[in-house]
């Protein structure tokens, strides 16, 4: 592709956590840009303000022009789209260029040395902190982000000189095949996008695909628990972590709670111990993306007491392990938990850390394929919480699915307490509930339910 004769770029979807980090690179870097998305959401309106185009009208006719000249206008669209979408089908029609996301960040990210990190959940965490240590350290990086980072509020991180960029490579749709790392972590490999994948076999090779698309002489850091189901390609050197794997090549000893938080060391290959580390986010969870972010970091080169100030400062992204009120008898968190392994890692992070304390769980499952495909895994894995509330499906891209809704998860729940609890009726539920500990859990719109009980929650505070 010839950067030089795109002028503007329009994303099709450009609401989207990934696009919308490419439509501000773009937009960084004087290119006009516009898109369109289904809803106005907290996000678009960011965009908005940003001087970038949004229109929330799939007709070609609410585009401006200078998004339909085909010599000059890029466009770029998400998998989530529907392919009978109006502009796009005009676009395509009218032969303009069109490219997915995923060759976008591609095509961007490859020109640097890049940081990857894959995994199929506590990649968004492990991407920021690691984009946050190449920024305190004053290495910076471009970094494009799958959440909105809580320390620069944005999902997207650039520096005027550095050439280095850090990508969150995301499975989805095989999107990460696109990307061809120096670094790469990859946290997790479990079965999910069933709807994508044929099996979990596919899931294992396509993340043995993105290995093997790295750059040669690049350095790859493997969770201890998935490093056997990774094939590593000669000229391409390979090290592990864990919290409890003794043979791992980096773990964390000491591991101490210190109110909300944790310290712990650090023992690096050869036996080599750092000290004092410290985490600002919250869960035992991020302690292991931590520890990933400081293997990675280290093997780049950047200095431990730099990386050490950073992973101490950095405060995570917003919808991921965020208390969003906090009393003196009442926490609130809400948390973006879309897969059973995330929910259950979360209820076990929740339960070391409140240990005395009822946890109350309000999870709205995402999509009706994968709520088919893990209603027993997710039963269980809501088992952990004392009590258990569930909400419809989020469908999200997909038509319902006969016989698949929010019974399909509760039956499989083993908590004395549970049942259906319809969205709309969440804040006024729980303002006229006693609870200690509620968790808003899911990928879809349930934040903005905790949001309105937030609200709620500090009008009914200040009237005391």
């Amino acid at each position: 592709m010839n950067w030089e004769q795109i002028h503007s770029v329009f994303f099709v979807g450009i609401g989207g956590i990934g696009m919308s980090a490419l439509a501000r690179y773009m937009n960084a870097n004087g290119m006009q840009v516009g898109g369109y998305d289904k809803t106005s959401t907290e996000l678009t309106l960011a965009l908005e303000n940003e001087h970038i185009f949004v229109t929330y009208n799939e007709s070609i006719d609410s585009v401006p022009e200078q998004f339909k000249n085909k010599q000059h206008t890029l466009i770029i669209i998400t998998p989530a789209v529907p392919a009978n979408h109006h502009a796009l089908q005009w676009y395509e029609n009218n032969g303009f260029q069109i490219i997915k996301r995923a060759k976008a960040l591609g095509l961007i990210a490859n020109r640097n040395k890049l940081i990857a990190v894959a995994g199929t959940h506590g990649k968004t965490t492990t991407t920021g902190l690691v984009a946050h240590i190449l920024t305190q350290s004053g290495v910076g990086c471009q970094a494009f982000l799958g959440g909105i980072t809580k320390n620069y509020n944005t999902n997207l991180l650039l520096h005027p000189t550095s050439t280095w960029a850090v990508a969150e490579a995301d499975e989805y749709d095989r999107s990460f095949l696109h990307l061809t790392p120096d670094y790469a972590i990859i946290t997790s490999v479990d079965a999910d996008h069933m709807d994508i994948y044929g099996s979990v076999e596919d899931i294992n090779q396509t993340f043995n695909q993105f290995v093997a698309g790295m750059r040669k002489g690049a350095v790859l850091v493997v969770h201890a628990d998935i490093r056997s189901k990774i094939q590593v390609p000669e000229g391409i050197t390979c090290y592990t972590y864990s919290l409890d794997n003794t043979s791992a090549d980096y773990r964390a000893e000491n591991i101490k709670q210190e109110g909300l938080f944790y310290t712990f060391d650090v023992i690096a290959p050869g036996g080599k111990i750092y000290q004092n580390f410290s985490t600002s986010t919250l869960g035992i969870i991020n302690v292991l993306n931590s520890l990933a972010a400081i293997a990675i970091t280290i093997l780049t080169g950047i200095k431990i007491e730099a990386i050490r100030t950073a992973v101490s400062t950095y405060i995570g992204n917003k919808r991921r392990f965020d208390i969003l009120h906090q009393s003196e008898n009442k926490i609130l968190i809400d948390d973006y938990a879309h897969h059973p392994k995330e929910i259950e890692a979360l209820g076990n992070s929740l339960n070391l850390m409140f240990h005395n304390k009822k946890i109350t769980v309000v999870f709205q499952p995402h999509l009706y394929s994968r709520t088919r495909d893990f209603a027993k895994e997710f039963g269980e894995a809501l088992s952990v919480f004392d009590e258990v509330y569930v909400t419809e499906i989020y469908p999200a891209r997909e038509l319902p699915i006969a016989g698949i809704d929010h019974n399909s998860i509760l039956e499989h729940v083993k908590s004395k307490k549970k049942q259906f609890l319809p969205k709309t009726e969440i804040a006024d539920y729980f303002m006229n509930t006693s609870f200690e500990i509620l968790v808003t859990v899911g990928a879809g719109d349930i934040e903005s339910t905790a949001k309105i009980l937030v609200e709620n929650l500090e009008k009914n505070m200040n009237k005391i």
